[in-house]
């Protein structure tokens, strides 16, 4: 959630100052990061139902910190607009797993409480990802992506340490089919 409040203050910011785009371009960059999202989402969901949820968040953290170091670089509308929709796309990598990796690892009644801590997390990430993105854009201009880049590289960690001590997220067990 902070990724995106960082995304949705830096980026008109970004455009404006390099590419002198007008409102109608930057709403076409924010289509262009949910459509990537949005289409990537129901792909994501049935290669982490295969694979496991791990390999795709950390695919996803890592295309995530590639992506918005791009963002840096100076690079022709049509490309940023390309680099934008692979972010959103890279955000469903991390995220369409984690509900279902939670609600795997919660035991009864612990699975609401689970689903319900992760999105009042994620809630508050995007309350306050727009005040810190305000104040990174202020402070470092276009470097600012470099925040949501070290942020993503927190997001690898932790899924690193989760491929280290929770197996069933690696791989998916073979469920038996019903014999009705």
């Amino acid at each position: 959630g902070m990724l995106l409040g960082l995304a949705e203050i830096l980026t008109p910011f970004h455009l404006q100052a390099v590419y002198h785009a007008s409102s109608r371009a930057i709403g076409l960059a924010f289509a262009a990061l949910f459509i990537g999202s949005n289409l990537a989402q129901p792909i994501v969901a049935r290669w982490s139902d295969a694979a496991g949820r791990l390999r795709p968040m950390l695919i996803g953290g890592c295309v995530s910190v590639v992506c918005y170091l791009l963002l840096l670089v100076s690079l022709p509308l049509p490309v940023f607009l390309a680099v934008f929709a692979l972010t959103g796309a890279a955000s469903s990598l991390f995220f369409t797993p984690l509900l279902p990796l939670i609600t795997e690892a919660a035991h009864g009644e612990q699975t609401g409480m689970l689903v319900g801590t992760t999105n009042t997390l994620w809630s508050l990430g995007y309350l306050i990802g727009p005040a810190v993105g305000g104040i990174v854009a202020g402070s470092w201009g276009r470097a600012g992506y470099l925040a949501p880049a070290c942020a993503c590289l927190c997001g690898v960690g932790v899924v690193l340490f989760l491929w280290r001590i929770y197996p069933i997220g690696r791989e998916r067990t073979a469920v038996p089919a019903s014999t009705a």
